[in-house]
C-alpha cells in the first residue's frame, strides 16, 4: 500500500467534509477506514456499538475497528469545521476504559491518537494531534499502523511508546534550555567558562577576562532558514531540498496548531511565509484561484517570534490590482513589507492591514 497517497487521499477528503451533517461526516470516515484496508461487510468497521454501562443504559462510540473479531481501536468523530476540546478527550478516554481498549482515535479538525499503557492507573494519553496536511510525514507513518495491512498490536504499541518517549525527551530538554535562559541558567555557564579558564590561566588573570566580556544566552530558532517564494527555502545544495522542504512544511504545522489553539477556525485554503532575512519581505506565491476564496495569510516574523494572521475575504482583491510572477502567469506575486504595520505589498501597494485578525506569539 503506496501511504502517502493514502494520506493525501485523506485529506483530500477531510477537506471536502467540513461542512456537512455528523450522519455524512461518520459516512466519510467509515469510507476513509475501507480505503485503509478494514471492511464494513466483514464486521471490521462497526458503528455505533453499544456498550452496557451498568444494568439499565448502555453508550455508542461512533466506531470502533475490530480485528479478528476483537475490538482493538475505538473512535469519536467531531466534524472538521468544530475545534477539538478536553470535553471530546475525556469521552474518548471513557470509551476505551469500558471497551478496556488501549488505543483511541479522536478525530475532527486533526487526528488524535491516544494510548493507555498496560497495567497503568493512569489515563490515556494522547500520542499524537496530526492536521490534515497533504504529504506530512507524521500523518503518512501513523495510517501505516492503523491499516489493516500494518497493523499489529506490538507495532501500535511501540508507536505510541517511542511517541511518548520522545515527547519527555523533548519537555525535558525544553525546560533545561529554559533554565539556561534565564539568570540563574547564565550563571550556571559562567561558572562554567570560569572553570575551563582556571585550567590555563591563573586566578587574576581569569577574573581580568571575565571583566571583559557578557555571556547572554536565548533560544534560537528552531529553523533559521531565508524563505523566498511561498513555501519554497532557499536552496544551496540540491541533496538537501528535501529536508529543507520538511522543515517548511513542519513550520506551517507549528503555525496552523497555533492559531487553532488560539480559538481560529482556518479552513483549509492556506498560504505561510516566513520573512526573507535578504530582502526584509514575506515572499508569497498563492494561486489566482485565491483570489475568488476566502483564504487564510499566516506571516511568521521570526526575529520577534510572532505569527500574524490574516483572512482575507473572496473576491476582496481584483487580479487587475495585483502583480504575478514573470515566470508563472497564474501565481500571484506578494512581497509584504517586513515590519510594515499596514503589511503592503511592495509589488501592488496593497496594504493587508485590512484583513488583518491578530498577531500571536510563536
Amino acid at each position: 500500500m503506496d501511504y502517502k497517497e493514502k494520506w493525501n487521499e485523506i485529506c483530500y477528503h477531510m477537506s471536502k467534509r467540513r461542512n456537512v451533517s455528523e450522519r455524512d461526516f461518520q459516512t466519510t470516515v467509515e469510507f476513509l477506514f475501507e480505503k485503509l484496508g478494514w471492511s464494513q461487510y466483514k464486521d471490521e468497521i462497526v458503528s455505533q456499538k453499544a456498550i452496557s454501562v451498568g444494568s439499565a443504559s448502555n453508550v455508542k462510540p461512533d466506531i470502533v475497528i475490530k480485528n479478528n473479531g476483537q475490538v482493538i481501536l475505538v473512535i469519536e468523530l467531531k466534524k472538521p469545521n468544530v475545534v477539538l476540546s478536553e470535553r471530546n478527550a475525556k469521552q474518548l478516554k471513557s470509551y476505551m476504559r469500558l471497551l478496556k481498549l488501549n488505543f483511541g482515535i479522536l478525530l475532527g479538525e486533526t487526528i488524535q491518537l491516544y494510548y493507555e499503557l498496560p497495567n497503568d492507573n493512569k489515563l490515556p494519553i494522547k500520542v499524537t494531534d496530526i492536521p490534515f496536511i497533504n504529504d506530512l510525514n507524521e500523518g503518512v507513518e501513523l495510517i501505516k499502523f492503523l491499516s489493516k495491512e500494518g497493523y499489529s498490536f506490538d507495532n501500535l504499541q511501540k508507536y505510541c511508546a517511542d511517541g511518548i518517549t520522545n515527547a519527555e525527551k523533548n519537555e525535558k530538554s525544553d525546560k533545561f534550555v529554559d533554565f539556561l535562559c534565564s539568570k540563574e541558567g547564565t550563571k550556571f555557564v559562567a561558572d562554567l567558562v570560569r572553570e575551563k579558564l582556571l585550567i590555563d590561566f591563573s586566578d587574576e588573570i581569569v577574573l581580568s577576562m571575565i571583566d571583559k566580556f557578557d555571556i547572554t544566552i536565548k533560544r534560537k530558532e528552531k529553523h533559521n532558514l531565508k524563505q523566498t517564494q511561498g513555501n519554497a527555502f532557499l536552496q544551496t545544495d540540491s541533496s538537501n531540498s528535501q529536508n529543507i522542504r520538511n522543515q517548511g512544511k513542519e513550520e506551517k504545522v507549528k503555525a496552523i496548531r497555533l492559531c487553532k489553539e488560539n480559538g481560529l477556525n482556518l479552513n483549509e485554503i492556506i498560504n505561510f511565509a516566513s520573512q526573507n532575512n535578504t530582502t526584509n519581505k514575506y515572499w508569497i506565491n498563492p494561486n489566482i484561484n485565491r483570489l475568488s476564496q476566502s483564504w487564510w495569510l499566516l506571516l511568521r516574523d521570526s526575529n520577534k517570534n510572532k505569527l500574524h494572521v490574516f483572512n482575507i475575504p473572496a473576491n476582496s482583491i481584483s487580479k487587475d490590482h495585483i502583480k504575478f510572477r514573470s515566470d508563472f502567469d497564474d501565481k500571484i506575486d506578494l512581497q509584504i513589507i517586513y515590519d510594515d504595520k499596514s503589511f503592503e505589498d511592495s509589488r501592488s501597494g496593497i496594504k493587508f492591514v485590512k484583513w488583518f485578525i491578530k498577531t500571536i506569539s510563536y
